[in-house]
């Protein structure tokens, strides 16, 4: 039941001590019901006159005035101007503004006017409301203390930022890891060759003809280097792949002499089941990032292959399907967390993807784990393939 205006009081079941103690005025007074529902809530509740005097209030308003006065949302009792004791204590600042605005906007309808959230001078933030008594020019004005929900809430805004930040740094730890890991071998290379060739030069007499040979397979790697960085650079920019007649055969080949070393250090060796070149179709596809894409696959296998299983070794094949090459990396697997298999898998899936080609990751505790793609080849005749 709202509070109601100049209700008689032999219409109300009495409660005369309370009733003189709140409502002083005559003319002024809330039946039991309206008084209870003014009691349940779980707030400050007062009732404005036209004048903005106070002149009802719940238990919980009037403890509060009595303790804080001004210093309080309550800053008000009753037969006291509300606007004059809102000053009084936060003065004439914007939160003053913003009650007086909400009143003003109360007694211009019947509906309750957006609450205003304003800090109370004892450092509490409150939500304050008001609606106008239909019929009548009261307003009731209700309060909530948030202070602690807003804390809560700033607490938990907190938290999503350092969970974004957390996970922003471990996407940043991945992606330094993932480039690291797709860029050492193409910088071992170089460095190696770059060494061999100071080392002939240094001889006496200086070998100039092999240090030249070594001087070419590091810019050989240089260029690898400098392919795959701008591949990665592709792949995040979403860049349309720049489409070429490519043999997948010489692909893997390259791949394979990139991380040889790698595997030969680990006591791994590496199958090769590919046919020649002339017994593959070619394939339209960006051969800088097709050779990522291998690498990536390639080179996650050699790292996570188990080097104490018999036969150690990572498998290679390619074959045609249909009309499709299909290009399978395996290894088996050691036991423990792979290193970056998810940032390898996570580029090879792109570059496979901006080719229209698919990609299913197998992986069983006892035979290992098997990377397979399927890639569109150029159509051939079958005597071509024969």
């Amino acid at each position: 039941m709202i509070p109601s205006e100049s209700v008689s009081s032999t219409s109300r079941r009495s409660s005369p001590a309370r009733d003189l103690a709140r409502f002083p005025h005559p003319g002024y007074a809330l039946d039991d019901v309206a008084s209870d529902i003014m009691e349940s809530f779980p707030g400050y509740v007062a009732v404005l006159d036209a004048a903005n005097t106070v002149i009802s209030a719940n238990r919980a308003w009037l403890e509060l005035h009595e303790a804080r006065g001004t210093q309080s949302i309550a800053s008000a009792g009753i037969g006291e101007s509300y606007l004059a004791g809102v000053r009084a204590g936060i003065g004439e600042g914007e939160d003053a503004t913003r009650i007086t605005t909400l009143l003003e906007t109360a007694r211009g309808s019947d509906a309750v006017a957006e609450p205003v959230v304003v800090h109370s001078p004892d450092d509490r933030q409150l939500r304050l409301s008001a609606r106008r008594v239909r019929g009548g020019s009261s307003l009731v004005v209700t309060c909530v203390d948030i202070s602690e929900w807003a804390s809560s809430e700033r607490a938990l805004h907190q938290a999503q930022r350092d969970l974004i930040a957390a996970a922003q740094l471990a996407t940043a730890g991945e992606l330094v890891g993932g480039i690291a890991h797709d860029l050492r071998q193409p910088l071992a290379a170089v460095e190696m060759n770059v060494a061999v060739a100071a080392h002939l030069l240094r001889q006496t007499p200086p070998e100039s003809a092999s240090a030249l040979v070594a001087l070419d397979d590091a810019m050989e790697g240089a260029n690898v280097l400098r392919e795959s960085v701008q591949v990665l650079q592709d792949l995040v920019a979403r860049r349309e792949p720049a489409f070429n007649d490519v043999s997948i055969v010489d692909v893997i080949d390259d791949v394979i002499r990139l991380v040889q070393a790698e595997a030969n250090a680990r006591g791994l060796g590496i199958e090769r089941l590919v046919p020649s070149p002339d017994r593959l179709p070619r394939m339209q596809a960006d051969a800088s990032m097709l050779r990522e894409a291998i690498l990536s696959l390639l080179l996650d296998a050699v790292e996570n292959a188990d080097a104490r299983a018999p036969d150690a070794r990572v498998l290679v094949s390619a074959r045609l399907v249909d009309d499709r090459i299909e290009l399978v990396v395996h290894h088996t697997t050691q036991s423990g967390p792979s290193q970056v298999s998810a940032w390898a898998r996570s580029v090879a899936r792109s570059v496979a993807e901006a080719h229209g080609a698919s990609m299913s990751v197998d992986i069983d505790a006892v035979f290992g784990t098997t990377v397979r793609t399927l890639w569109p080849a150029v159509r051939v005749s079958q005597g071509q393939l024969e």
